[in-house]
């Protein structure tokens, strides 16, 4: 929020410039890794994914895939944290996970014991208090202007 409001920045350059540090460090991080001498805690990462993808095309098909829905998704989470901001950023994630659980419970037939469906409940009254209380401060600011 406060990197949006310092620099009029929106979501589109933020992401760019979020993904294009990202590839850099992570390329920068190959190569070096590439090079350092083998041992337990460094491993040669970039012949062995390269090694893995020429035995496995589908499996580049599927890194690719899974790569473009990212972005897809991540063009919603800053466009949200530009126009709306953070906490309802944080509202929608929490809302959609809590319901892909109930979900996976309802279609796997799974049950919930108590103190697990008291948990789920607290995240609900969590969300709808936070709400509850960003409609109410804005209906608040409203009046005011």
């Amino acid at each position: 929020d406060v990197l949006v409001k310092t620099t009029q920045a929106h979501g589109n350059p933020l992401q760019l410039l979020s993904n294009v540090s990202c590839l850099a460090w992570t390329g920068l991080s190959l190569i070096v890794f590439e090079f350092l001498p083998f041992n337990d805690y460094t491993t040669p990462e970039l012949s062995t994914a390269l090694h893995f993808f020429a035995q496995a095309p589908d499996a580049l098909y599927e890194l690719v895939l899974m790569a473009l829905l990212n972005a897809v998704g991540q063009v919603f989470i800053f466009q949200t944290i530009t126009h709306f901001g953070s906490l309802t950023l944080t509202a929608i994630t929490v809302t959609r996970k809590t319901g892909s659980v109930f979900l996976s419970i309802f279609i796997n037939g799974h049950t919930l014991h108590f103190d697990q469906f008291c948990a789920m409940g607290l995240v609900l009254a969590g969300v709808a208090l936070e709400t509850y209380d960003s409609v109410k401060g804005k209906k608040k600011h409203g009046k005011k202007d």
